[in-house]
């Protein structure tokens, strides 16, 4: 026969009293009465109300040790979703960091006749690129979804509430991904030009598949013609230095907010690992809510900072 689980345990005193014995005691409680034998009268109600109670806390143990094991349960998918976030955050950090350097690197070479045509048309085109990594985040909307917030770690909750829902950080990626140094760039270089740096200079991944970066070798395999007449292109076009300035601009605001998004994650990690919180910053601390003590009573760095976003 299959034993109850905790869960399946029925509140009431039927769950503790089978039915022949709950028969005996109401008839051997009439009987008392009849006979008014007060003593044996509240010895059979003890015994009764000692059975609803121990029923009762039977259901509850049973209750808060499978709530127990759903939030340990809910807290492992969080921090495995919440790593590989922070993963697609770093690598985004990366990318977007040799995408100022090609930037950088082309504000020399617009400015330079005498550079390689086809390193000034590689560099201008690597520094409109974008990557994107989508939020993994389907563990917490179910979490969400299912009314078990509360079984979360203290103060995890709100902490990953806030990653979850950091709208800034797609608001502030968009505007680089529709930049007007982007549009404009690609729509100056002709189409063979393009794809060749497509499929001849893509992007680096690492070993988990994740893009990170650019080749170190780029071979355009084009003639010295169509990259001269390329790379003047861009050099005759005005509004290409124009929206190259605020391209820093778009790109540094993209780095900020990911870098920002990123001390959230590290400290959504911590709370749900129930680590103590050193290194993390008072202020973003205090702003969340966040109890700062550690386990061992001890608070965070006085001098540790973490960029607020």
């Amino acid at each position: 026969m299959t034993e109850p689980t905790p869960d399946s345990v029925r509140l009431g005193p039927e769950a503790e009293v089978p039915e022949p014995r709950r028969q005996y005691l109401l008839a051997r409680l009439a009987t008392a009465l009849r006979r008014q034998d007060w003593l044996t009268v509240l010895v059979e109600i003890a015994v009764v109300v000692l059975g609803v109670v121990i029923g009762f806390q039977v259901n509850a143990w049973g209750a808060a040790q499978a709530d127990e094991r759903r939030g340990r349960a809910y807290t492992e998918r969080l921090i495995a979703d919440l790593r590989l976030q922070q993963q697609g955050r770093q690598n985004q950090v990366d990318y977007f960091d040799a995408v100022t350097a090609s930037a950088e690197r082309a504000v020399v070479l617009l400015d330079a006749p005498l550079a390689d045509p086809e390193d000034l048309v590689v560099q201008a085109y690597r520094a409109t690129e974008f990557v994107y990594f989508p939020p993994k985040r389907e563990a917490w909307d179910e979490v969400v979804a299912s009314g078990y917030v509360g079984l979360l770690p203290d103060d995890a909750a709100d902490v990953v509430s806030v990653v979850f829902s950091v709208e800034l950080t797609d608001r502030v990626l968009g505007a680089l991904q529709d930049s007007p140094y982007r549009r404009r760039v690609r729509s100056v270089l002709p189409h063979a030009v393009q794809s060749a740096i497509r499929e001849r200079c893509s992007d680096r991944a690492d070993e988990s598949g994740f893009v990170v970066g650019f080749g170190a070798d780029c071979d355009l395999g084009l003639d010295r013609v169509a990259l001269a007449s390329a790379a003047q292109a861009l050099r005759d076009d005005p509004t290409v230095r124009e929206h190259l300035r605020y391209q820093f601009s778009d790109l540094a605001n993209a780095l900020n907010q990911l870098r920002s998004e990123a001390n959230f994650i590290d400290l959504a990690v911590a709370l749900l690992e129930g680590r103590d919180l050193d290194g993390f910053d008072p202020a973003l601390l205090r702003r969340l809510g966040v109890d700062a003590a550690a386990p061992d009573g001890s608070g965070p760095s006085p001098g540790a900072t973490t960029d607020l976003p």
